[in-house]
């Protein structure tokens, strides 16, 4: 019920937007990282992910009377059980100027996440779908390698010599 681990962008966009080009933009990189298509759930007392397969989604279409309150109304909660665990909205302000607003819950992003879809984006944006290397990894092989024996092994060893360190 709160916002506070929510990343969000604020994207400037030049001339005419075409809203349905930017959903199939998204939709690409929703199918694309599994990440994307992410909802998590309570069994057992236990947080258990669930990769989707495809999913639904729509850009917002937000007004706005000025461009200080682009934001209002558009940052809200995400129900982590409801995939995608990211929204973007559309803004022209009076102005005529158009901003693409994407928020996303940290549980499936980071900082340097971030930075990988703003460059796939850009890219996609600029040229087109076949612009993009096909993915050898996703976040969870990552995963996978951070809880493997040897990396506890490792992670055990780290703290050890941070704890004498630190005594």
């Amino acid at each position: 019920n709160s916002t506070v681990y929510h990343m969000t962008n604020i994207i400037p966009l030049k001339d005419e937007v075409d809203k349905e080009r930017l959903e199939q933009i998204f939709k690409y990189l929703i199918q694309r990282h599994e990440s994307f298509r992410t909802s998590f759930h309570m069994i057992n007392q236990e947080p258990v992910q669930r990769i989707h397969e495809e999913l639904e989604f729509k850009i917002e279409i937000l007004g706005v009377r000025d461009q200080g309150s682009m934001i209002g109304g558009f940052i809200r909660p995400f129900d982590l059980s409801q995939a995608p665990l990211l929204r973007a909205g559309l803004v022209n302000t009076r102005e005529g100027n158009y901003f693409l607003l994407v928020d996303m819950h940290h549980i499936i992003m980071d900082a340097v996440s971030m930075d990988l879809l703003r460059s796939e984006f850009l890219k996609l944006y600029g040229g087109g779908q076949g612009a993009l290397p096909a993915l050898n990894l996703q976040y969870k092989d990552y995963s996978e390698w951070q809880h493997c024996e040897k990396a506890r092994g490792a992670l055990k060893a780290q703290e050890e010599y941070w704890l004498k360190i630190l005594a």
